[in-house]
């Protein structure tokens, strides 16, 4: 058995945790790979420009997939690692108490409130006017998933590698 059927077969027997870190991996992964070889050809192209979420709500009307697809992207490799090992923790912990469908459905209300409300953010706050950035990743996400767990199960003790016990209202 290769390496592909190893993760062929660890996503089509993995819950909703495993699948949304196979698909924020691979959409990580693929587009870095296949642009990279497009600037080989000297053809320069920030996909991340098409996916990320802007402040600017214009640009919401010509991309309207943004308000989910930034929730699947990452910067670097090191952002989309500390978010998938969040992930995988905050996952396992909600599916104690919830099923694979509500973490699922929660992932995507929180991903399409968090992008509103960094919309939002943008246009009330007087400091933060005029000002076009752009976002990616799925921590807005993932941390709705731990901030359901620990609200539900507070007083649940998880164990930190040098830390010991805690308690998830906490973290």
């Amino acid at each position: 058995m290769n390496i592909f059927d190893d993760l062929k077969l660890q996503f089509n027997i993995g819950g909703v945790t495993t699948k949304l870190i196979f698909w924020n991996v691979g959409l990580f992964v693929v587009p870095l790979i296949f642009f990279s070889l497009l600037q080989l050809f000297k053809l320069k192209i920030d996909y991340l420009d098409f996916v990320s979420l802007s402040t600017i709500p214009k640009e919401l009307l010509w991309k309207p997939w943004s308000i989910i697809s930034y929730s699947f992207f990452h910067n670097d490799i090191f952002h989309i690692l500390f978010n998938m090992l969040m992930l995988n923790f905050a996952g396992k912990l909600f599916t104690t108490f919830f099923t694979q469908k509500q973490l699922l459905s929660l992932y995507f209300i929180s991903a399409i409130f968090g992008g509103l409300v960094y919309i939002v953010s943008y246009l009330i706050f007087p400091a933060l006017m005029n000002i076009s950035v752009s976002m990616v990743g799925a921590s807005g996400a993932i941390m709705a998933i731990l901030v359901a767990t620990a609200t539900y199960q507070p007083t649940m003790e998880v164990r930190l590698i040098l830390i010991g016990n805690v308690k998830l209202v906490y973290l």
